[in-house]
């Protein structure tokens, strides 16, 4: 029949396992810790949520994180709550949340700065005012 193999005499009638079938190591998820072998970016920090009131990331535990939220008028938020860092929790999360006060409506910009040591970044993303 063409097209169909037969395996050769040599090959073992046991199944393969999915560690050898696939030849890589487990994918790792974001907040997770890392799979043996695998080797993540030094640093990073990744926006989960952004909406107004509310900006929640993950990066490294331990990182220290600030955020800036600009509204759809360029003006910055100065909320107390906005003022004070948090540490990313042992999963790597970490949230701000403020009041979401009346204001001009458009998109604004939540910029997170994230720093652990030496290693700095920084994400932003927009969210709207209703």
């Amino acid at each position: 029949m063409a097209g169909s193999a037969t395996p050769p005499a040599s090959a073992s009638a046991t199944p393969p396992t999915a560690a050898s079938t696939s030849g890589f190591p487990p994918v790792p998820t974001l907040g997770g810790p890392a799979a043996t072998g695998v080797v993540l970016p030094t640093y990073f920090v990744t926006i989960l949520e952004s909406r107004y009131g509310l900006v929640s990331v993950v990066t490294t535990p331990g990182s220290v994180c600030a955020v800036k939220a600009v509204m759809p008028d360029g003006a910055e938020r100065s909320d107390p709550e906005l003022r004070t860092p948090r540490t990313a929790d042992g999963g790597g999360r970490a949230s701000f949340s403020y009041p979401a006060t009346s204001a001009p409506t458009g998109l604004g910009i939540h910029t997170v700065s994230c720093e652990l040591a030496t290693q700095r970044e920084q994400a932003q993303a927009r969210f709207e005012v209703k």
